[in-house]
């Protein structure tokens, strides 16, 4: 990606596309935590897509929205054991404030976490501006597509991770030429249903009334590698359920 000029068209200025990767991921499954250990999605959600754009550039006077994501290596599965630490009202176990419990319980115990063994992804998104007056001079598409290429030569604002905090990424340019280990699959990928991303109050709305946070459930599908989102949400594969009223 290179820095646009004056003068070129504006629809290019909305729109992304670099390349995250890095050593191991853990997009967790819901279902698994439950019990105390972890267990990654064999690809990653939207909303970790959206953090992932976010930490490379992120303002609030935008919102990123992730068109695409490209798988690139093989999706494979690495069993860690771990030992967590037990926590009893808040307080460690292990320390002297809970000497009762400690002595009652153990003050480890042993866990298998299901990571991704050396994920890499390509991800295509653009940005929207926020409805919110205060920002409404910072609504420059040139300004913002040039502030994220200079982010991303620099390695992202913020540190990226890739699910959790012990999975760091990096991120690049997208690589000229680059296969996907699934291109060569004629046959649509099914994942399933799958969580996908949280929805939350725009502005007005988040502060004139108490609409609640949903969550999205999608059912995923990727074809030769590549999962369209946008594809996705218009065939009507994804479904919003909303949580309780906020207080």
């Amino acid at each position: 990606m290179k820095r646009m000029k004056r003068g070129q068209p504006d629809f290019d200025c909305f729109h992304v596309q670099f390349r995250v990767a890095g050593s191991r991921a853990l997009f967790s499954d819901p279902v698994f935590r439950i019990g105390g250990e972890r267990a990654s999605y064999p690809v990653p959600t939207e909303e970790a897509l959206v953090g992932i754009t976010s930490s490379v550039y992120w303002k609030p006077s935008i919102r990123w929205i992730v068109d695409k994501v490209r798988v690139l290596n093989r999706i494979a599965m690495e069993p860690i054991s771990v030992k967590p630490r037990n926590f009893i009202n808040g307080w460690n176990v292990s320390g002297k404030r809970r000497a009762k419990e400690a002595t009652s319980r153990p003050s480890n115990t042993l866990s298998s976490f299901a990571y991704l063994q050396d994920p890499a992804y390509e991800i295509y998104a653009h940005f929207e501006f926020s409805n919110d007056p205060l920002y409404k001079n910072d609504r420059n598409p040139l300004k913002h597509y040039n502030m994220f290429i200079q982010s991303l030569h620099h390695g992202g604002r913020f540190d990226v991770f890739l699910g959790t905090r012990e999975c760091p990424a990096y991120v690049t340019d997208i690589q000229v030429d680059e296969a996907s280990y699934y291109q060569q699959y004629q046959e649509p990928m099914d994942f399933g249903f799958m969580f996908n991303r949280f929805i939350y109050p725009e502005y007005p709305d988040n502060l004139q009334n108490d609409d609640p946070i949903g969550k999205t459930i999608m059912h995923v599908v990727m074809n030769q590698g590549v999962i369209d989102f946008a594809a996705l949400h218009q065939a009507g594969n994804d479904r919003t359920d909303f949580f309780t009223k906020r207080k």
